[in-house]
């Protein structure tokens, strides 16, 4: 019962998630196409048709399929978790972020040529500090999104 829980909260993190993706994602182009020498450009959509384009809609996809798989984890380690609700949320939000989030965006950066276009402080510094910062509020986001649906769950199938 509890893996269904967290595959019903995952699948409505995974859904949100995925449009907020869509919508950063056309929100931080322009700061791509002014790099140009950053390789991420290529999957970042430039306008409205590229957003059915394979690798963008591959992207979109994927996120819905993390949102499932932070969900059925949930629904495994959320008795250790302290509190309730968004608490509870904001907690394996940042677990998520210390575990996978925080990691990633760090390998990710260095690993992306970019120019020194901002005087002392470099482009690649730029891009870690807006990833990171928008990692972490994704993850915190995705973690509360779990906690409250798994909640709402877990109540209307008692009174079932």
């Amino acid at each position: 019962m509890r893996l269904k829980k967290g595959l019903v909260a995952g699948l409505v993190a995974g859904i949100v998630m995925m449009v907020i993706g869509v919508i950063t994602a056309g929100m931080s182009k322009g700061w791509y196409q002014a790099t140009p020498q950053c390789w991420i450009v290529s999957v970042i959509p430039i306008d409205i048709r590229s957003v059915f384009s394979p690798t963008s809609l591959w992207l979109t996809c994927f996120g819905g399929f993390v949102g499932i798989l932070f969900g059925l984890v949930y629904s495994v380690v959320q008795a250790g978790i302290p509190g309730t609700g968004i608490k509870k949320g904001l907690i394996y939000g940042f677990l998520l972020y210390l575990i996978g989030g925080l990691p990633g965006v760090i390998i990710n950066c260095f690993s992306i040529k970019t120019p020194a276009v901002f005087g002392l402080i470099t482009a690649r510094g730029w891009l870690l500090l807006i990833h990171l910062t928008l990692v972490l509020i994704y993850d915190l986001l995705m973690g509360i999104i779990i906690a409250i649906v798994y909640e709402k769950v877990s109540k209307i199938l008692t009174r079932a």
